[in-house]
């Protein structure tokens, strides 16, 4: 964990130099580069998605760069603390979108991919970023597709641990 290190120099009144050194936690703002590790939960209790077991997660606070209730909620936070928060989905996976469900061909998709209700399908259309798509239902002539990210219309619980705070430049807004 990193800490500013503050030292402060006592002089004894025998003429000797004593050094204290006091660490302070760093608070995230706006702007700081922070490290975080993160526990997604649904309302269940089941884990979707942790940090725990890779590397912590690194961004800039107010940059738009992870989910809104992350970002608002590392924001103020003292560096080696943790938290759990309940965000809403528009906080973190938005709304559903009933406009990302749409029916295609069967023949639009390859038969050499097998489909199961719930499979993740990707999608790279030229020049474009990689899509992903959850199969919701399929017969010999259509398939039925969503768009919508798995979690998006749930509210979810994060635990969240503030690793480390480097100091940045706040954003002109």
């Amino acid at each position: 964990m990193s800490f500013r290190t503050r030292v402060f120099v006592l002089a004894g009144a025998i003429g000797c130099t004593i050094l204290l050194h006091c660490s302070e936690a760093r608070i995230a703002k706006k702007g700081d580069h922070v490290k975080v590790h993160y526990v997604i939960r649904v309302p269940d209790g089941q884990v979707y998605d942790s940090s725990k077991t890779n590397e912590p997660l690194g961004f800039v606070v107010g940059s738009e760069q992870v989910l809104a209730g992350i970002d608002a909620a590392v924001a103020g936070m003292k560096e080696g603390r943790q938290t759990t928060i309940q965000v809403p989905p528009e906080k973190a996976y938005g709304q559903r979108q009933d406009q990302l469900v749409t029916t295609v061909a069967r023949s639009n998709i390859p038969a050499s991919i097998t489909l199961e209700v719930g499979k993740t399908l990707g999608f790279t259309p030229q020049g474009g970023n990689r899509l992903l798509f959850t199969v919701l239902s399929f017969n010999a002539d259509s398939v039925i597709l969503d768009g919508n990210h798995p979690l998006a219309g749930r509210e979810v619980a994060i635990d969240l641990e503030l690793l480390e705070v480097i100091p940045g430049e706040e954003p002109a807004d």
